[in-house]
């Protein structure tokens, strides 16, 4: 469905990974593989106008992929990043991951959180 979304709105590639393997062993499990995750994906993408989309956890390898590059993600946009039991460690998705840095959290009180990560930051449920 992103992918669909994507390409009726604009003319781009879309590269979509399918990490259910490594995710679905719990959030601890999959917060380890992160690093290795976002640096294999950014191992192998170089374009300075990269959009970058995760959510959850998968913020979190959007922002080690971005990393990966040296920050030149045009943009990285984080869905509900990973929060309380995940959240705030040196993997988190923060405003040095590209350029410009955006987090849209819509479930901060429960499975997000509420902080200030981005260089823009959204709330749309409050």
């Amino acid at each position: 469905m992103i992918t669909e979304a994507f390409l009726a709105v604009m003319d781009c590639n879309v590269i979509v990974v399918d990490w259910q393997r490594l995710a679905g062993q719990g959030c601890n499990t999959a917060a380890r593989g992160v690093p290795d995750l976002g640096n294999h994906l950014g191992s192998f993408i170089w374009v300075d106008s990269l959009l970058l989309t995760g959510f959850s956890l998968g913020a979190y390898v959007v922002c080690n992929a971005g990393r990966q590059i040296g920050g030149r993600a045009r943009r990285e946009t984080g869905l509900d990043s990973a929060g309380p039991t995940c959240g705030g460690n040196s993997q988190a998705l923060n405003r040095n991951c590209g350029r410009y840095v955006e987090g849209i959290h819509t479930d901060g009180r429960t499975r997000g959180f509420m902080n200030l990560i981005a260089h823009a930051d959204f709330y749309p449920n409050g």
